[in-house]
């Protein structure tokens, strides 16, 4: 009987002249022996652990998340070895990891490694906290007072909800007055310009869901003018008249925060710009300072109301048939004249008679009576009186002249007196034609006859 062994597939056994056909992890050797075989079982186990395997390698995780850690351990031949007992750890940094590989990350970014042992073999894993996703957005300055069309430059910073920061991703912005510009392409720079009108506005930073808004104060910007307002007249040592001025930025808006100096040319004016005015009636320049700008207003002080009358002259003595102009001011308790008055006048002797720029002046004429009276004006409440003397005239012609009666006698004198210059004239006339006719006669008798009678 003879035998024979199948092909050498294992060359460190061909002594035995046997052969070994491996099935996934069985082996099987036959043996034919003339015209018979037997086919035989052999199982083939991994050999020593020598290596494990981790995955995913290397590994990240977002912050406070978690990452399961795969570890195959096999043989010398890759040959993977079951019910292998396998010891996790990790770097504090990274957080904790339980015995089945599962790893709890730390809140904060950051990097570390985890360990897989088994007996002597170990592998390491570096596993990287990276941010979770976009939970906040952060922006400095986080709110903004810009003068009125100025620029600011604002950061934002996009945070998950740990508070770590996500350096990728593109933040959008808006404004709700204004422009912004860009300083970089993922928005987490820009410049915002602001409008020119002073009030409250808002910008607008978002990513996806996630938004940010950020208040704006445009606020007015440096004093470029004054506008002063307040009475044009005051009366003279009048207080409490209240004055107001407004700086303006470049662009019209109100300076609220400025601080305006007052001063005045007389009187006095209060940080308040309460002027006291001066007891002088005139005018004054009132000066309002603020940011290097000034503005001045010119104010008339009129006189305050009437206190007297003064009546020029103090008194008046005449003699009959003459008079005098009399003039009267109306002046307040400074001394100040009053304008706009309407005087009446009246007298006790004689006649006055109010001139025409409301009485201000008046006409006195005595009459041809001598005595003493009183010359009295008035106005807005107030009265003043003139004491008057008139005394007889030393020229008798005078009086005579001034009575209604002498006057007609003189009307009859200066006629007479006409007529007797006509009757002259007509006498001398007569007396000349008679001077020819004798001439004229005697010329006659000369040529004539004895006998002729003239």
């Amino acid at each position: 009987m003879s035998r024979a062994w199948g092909p050498h597939a294992h060359p460190e056994r061909c002594e035995e002249e046997r052969t070994y056909l491996r099935h996934e992890d069985q082996w099987a050797t036959w043996i034919a022996i003339g015209a018979l075989a037997l086919m035989l079982a052999v199982a083939v186990t991994p050999g020593p652990l020598a290596r494990i395997d981790l995955s995913p390698s290397p590994a990240s995780v977002p912050a406070g998340g978690t990452l399961t850690i795969q570890a195959t351990p096999s043989d010398l031949f890759g040959n993977p070895i079951t019910g292998a007992t396998i010891v996790w750890s990790a770097s504090s940094s990274l957080g904790t990891i339980t015995q089945a590989g599962v790893l709890t990350a730390a809140t904060t970014v950051g990097s570390g490694t985890v360990t897989a042992t088994s007996g002597s073999v170990s592998a390491t894993v570096s596993v990287s906290i990276v941010p979770g996703p976009v939970a906040a957005i952060l922006v400095s300055p986080s709110s903004v007072t810009v003068a009125a069309g100025s620029v600011v430059t604002l950061t934002a910073t996009a945070q998950d909800q740990y508070g770590n920061a996500l350096p990728f991703g593109v933040l959008t912005w808006a404004a709700s007055a204004g422009t912004l510009l860009q300083l970089t392409t993922d928005g987490r720079l820009v410049q915002y310009s602001a409008p020119t009108e002073s009030g409250p506005e808002t910008l607008t930073v978002s990513s996806g869901t996630v938004s940010r808004t950020v208040s704006v104060s445009v606020v007015a910007g440096p004093a470029a003018a004054i506008v002063l307002s307040g009475p044009a007249s005051v009366q003279a040592g009048s207080a409490g008249n209240a004055y107001m001025a407004t700086a303006t930025d470049a662009y019209g808006n109100a300076v609220a925060a400025a601080s305006i100096v007052w001063s005045t040319t007389s009187g006095s004016i209060s940080t308040a710009g309460v002027l006291t005015a001066p007891t002088t009636a005139g005018t004054i320049v009132i000066t309002a300072q603020a940011g290097g700008r000034q503005a001045t207003v010119v104010v008339q002080v009129t006189a305050a109301a009437v206190d007297h009358l003064e009546v020029s002259p103090t008194s008046v003595s005449v003699q009959t048939g003459a008079g005098t102009l009399l003039s009267v001011v109306g002046r307040d308790q400074y001394g100040n004249a009053v304008s706009g008055l309407s005087y009446t006048w009246t007298t006790t002797i004689g006649t006055i008679v109010p001139g025409p720029n409301g009485g201000a002046t008046a006409s006195f004429f005595s009459g041809d009576a001598g005595g003493s009276g009183t010359i009295t004006v008035s106005a807005a409440g107030e009265t003043a009186s003139v004491g008057v003397t008139v005394s007889e005239s030393s020229l008798p012609l005078v009086r005579q002249a001034t009575s209604p009666t002498s006057l007609l006698f003189l009307v009859v004198a200066i006629l007479a007196i006409a007529a007797s210059i006509f009757l002259y004239g007509r006498y001398r006339a007569a007396q000349g034609e008679i001077e020819e006719m004798r001439k004229g006669g005697q010329g006659g008798g000369q040529t004539g006859g004895p006998g002729d009678v003239g």
